[in-house]
């Protein structure tokens, strides 16, 4: 088999995007490199807190988890964007605690441009 293709997930915190992080970590043909949070149709802090618990509960807290300081231009209701909260709180979840250095939380912007350089340079 040749080599994994890597991948960076940006996402906005919905429930297909965690989802699709555990999905990506189960295929032999990915490697998922980092996850990257998108302050657009979310609550940030909520969407930080269970995109980490999910990490945890699939055992891959080694995949760096970082925010973005951008921002979407038309972003969801309220009600829509509260969604990261209560996929926070599945049952399944209720075992894994908070980051114990966040917040402040990882600057995926910056993230993002160091990685995306290093690959270039190779």
């Amino acid at each position: 088999m040749s080599d994994p293709k890597k991948v960076v997930l940006v996402h906005d915190a919905a429930i297909d995007e965690y989802m699709s992080t555990i999905l990506l970590t189960t295929m032999p043909e990915v490697s998922l490199e980092g996850i990257v949070i998108v302050n657009a149709d979310c609550i940030y802090g909520p969407a930080m807190d269970a995109a980490w618990r999910i990490q945890q509960f699939i055992g891959r807290t080694d995949i760096p988890l970082s925010l973005s300081n951008a921002r979407g231009l038309n972003p969801f209701p309220w009600p829509y964007r509260a969604d990261c909260i209560k996929q926070g709180q599945i049952a399944a979840l209720d075992p894994f605690g908070p980051h114990p250095d966040w917040p402040p939380y990882p600057d995926g912007d910056a993230w993002l441009e160091e990685y995306l350089s290093a690959a270039t340079s190779r």
